[in-house]
């Protein structure tokens, strides 16, 4: 029995540490610890392609890590705003604002998490596994779940799946990213191919990104 207890103690420690060492890897690549500590807030503007008619718009982003997201995504149709403060959440569609609740909020949050630097990651200790072509980078938060797939070769993460559990099954997201380009010395992408339950729902280029002071 002892030496069961140790041995998932000592696999526990092995783990951790691959994933710390793996993490420490991704950072450097991604410009280091102290660039990324200035990345922490910033403001873009994205032009959007809606996958299901090809119709453009833009999103405005915003994010202060680690709890809040500010969203604008304006089609000629519609326009929709989230916002994510660390005690709530609110949502205008076309101009109708609601407080957002259950899984609408779960998705704010989701969203915001998937967009965690390797530098916010490492604080937060995700687990690590190997699914042979890909590092994956696990992150549970309550009802929520995150994988970061880490490519072997440049140690970028090239695309990020996350989940909502719920009482009829998981809500899944995910996220591709490409073409990725230094701003202030942080790496970033400036491409993204989003889908949601498995549907492609839009593709993403950035047009400008400015990091921010955190209020």
């Amino acid at each position: 029995m002892r030496i069961y207890l140790f041995l998932l103690v000592f696999a526990a420690l092995v783990h951790a540490q691959s994933a710390k060492e793996l993490l420490d890897r991704v950072i450097s690549v991604y410009g280091g610890e102290k660039a990324l500590e200035h990345g922490l807030a910033y403001e873009q503007i994205w032009h959007v392609k809606r996958a299901s008619d090809s119709v453009s718009g833009s999103e405005y982003r915003r994010v202060f890590f680690p709890h809040r997201l500010y969203s604008k995504l304006t089609y000629p149709d519609r326009t929709e705003t989230r916002a994510l403060e660390k005690n709530g959440a609110l949502r205008s569609v076309n101009n109708r604002k609601s407080t957002a609740k259950g899984i609408v909020k779960d998705a704010m949050k989701l969203q915001l998490m998937r967009l965690y630097s390797p530098l916010m990651l490492k604080t937060k200790k995700p687990t690590i596994s190997d699914n042979g072509k890909e590092y994956v980078l696990t992150l549970i938060e309550n009802n929520l779940r995150c994988e970061y797939f880490v490519d072997k070769k440049s140690f970028l993460i090239n695309k990020c799946r996350g989940y909502i559990a719920t009482s009829k099954g998981d809500i899944e997201f995910l996220t591709i990213y490409g073409d990725f380009k230094k701003f202030n010395g942080i790496t970033m992408p400036t491409k993204e191919t989003k889908f949601a339950q498995g549907i492609k729902t839009a593709d993403l280029t950035l047009i400008s990104n400015v990091f921010k002071n955190i209020p």
